[in-house]
Parts: C-alpha cells; structure tokens; sequence
C-alpha cells in the first residue's frame, strides 16, 4: 500500500472548487490520470486515487494506491511523475476539464435524496463558513472554471517535493527498490508507529 501526501489549504479557500476540480483529474475520479495509469495501462493496482479531505484548517491531499509488491518502486516512480507532469508540462486539458464539470453537476439533483444528506450539505456551509447560496450558486460557478483557474490552482497547492510517502509491505522484497528510489531517507516504523532500529 503507497500513501502519499502533504497539506493543502483549508475547504474554506476562495478557490476550493478549483483545487476540487485539479484534484478529480489527477486522482479524484475513477478515470482520472493516477487511475488509468496504474489500474488500466500498467495493471498493476486494482486502484489509485487521490483525495482532498475536508477540514477547517490546513488539510491533507492524499495519493492512494494498493500495487503489486514487485511494482511497488516502480509505482512510486509512476505517481511521482504523473504529480509533476501534471504541475508543470502537462496540465488539466479541456476534455479533463468539461469530465469533472459534467460529473460535478449532472449528479446534483441525487446529492439530496436523504434528509441525512441535506443536513451534510448545510452542515458543511456552516463548518466551512460558505455563503448561505453557496448551493443555489454551486452548478453556475462549476461550468464557470477554467482550465487556468484549474491549473493555477493545480500549481499553488499540490507540491510534488513536498510529498511525505509511506509504504506498508514485505521490507525484505520492496526495501532494495525503494532505496534504488532516492526520495529520502528510509524510516521504518512498526504497526504502532513505533520506530525500529
């Protein structure tokens, strides 16, 4: 299993459905670029994502990923690339873009099929302190982004030398991999956390 991730700004940022949108492409929906390159072209994981966790403050962006043991090195090679491509050479592009709009607002109406669900929504307009018509809003401002705003945001919160990456597995079988790696420093930890010498 590869975790990987660092903090970005709080679900309350002016340009969260921004960050949001640059999020679903790289990692965020099943067809975004992490999972079709792990899962469908290389098959070496049954699926990889990433994820913005909503939170008040600073809040963690996460890259997930469970691959093969004997991918594992290579898998981390894979999303490191795919991270940096995606801040620098290769940015979000239209058909990425009207992908995440589309899924963004056609699965509006069933957002609310739940008393349970409603109560979510309003709940995470006062946590978050969004406009009390952040939802009467949410349709028209989504088909407004633009793939600048998307990549500027791509740009200014995911850092892919920043990244903090964990990997549970076999230290005999993947050790030598990732040390091939050079991204850091290896720490290893038992199941408390604890460290080991």
């Amino acid at each position: 299993m590869i975790i990987a991730g660092h903090v970005v700004p709080s679900s309350s940022d002016a340009a969260d459905l921004a960050i949001e949108a640059a999020n679903q492409v790289l990692g965020g929906d099943f067809s975004a670029r992490l999972n079709m390159n792990l899962r469908e072209d290389k098959n070496w994981s049954y699926g990889a994502y990433s994820t913005v966790v909503d939170a008040q403050a600073q809040r963690p962006f996460l890259i997930l990923a469970p691959v093969q043991t004997d991918k594992t090195a290579d898998s981390i090679a894979e999303l490191r690339r795919e991270l940096s491509d995606y801040v620098g050479e290769r940015p979000a592009d239209a058909e990425e873009l009207e992908r995440v709009i589309a899924k963004n607002t056609l699965s509006l109406p069933g957002r609310w099929e739940t008393i349970g669900s409603v109560n979510s929504s309003l709940a995470a307009m006062v946590r978050f302190d969004l406009p009390d018509d952040y939802w009467t809003t949410y349709a028209d401002r989504t088909r407004g982004l633009t793939l600048d705003a998307v990549q500027s945001q791509a740009q200014r919160v995911l850092k892919p030398d920043n990244m903090i990456w964990v990997v549970v597995g076999d230290l005999e079988r993947i050790r030598e991999q990732l040390e091939a790696l050079e991204i850091g420093e290896l720490r290893l930890i038992d199941t408390d956390g604890n460290p080991v010498n």
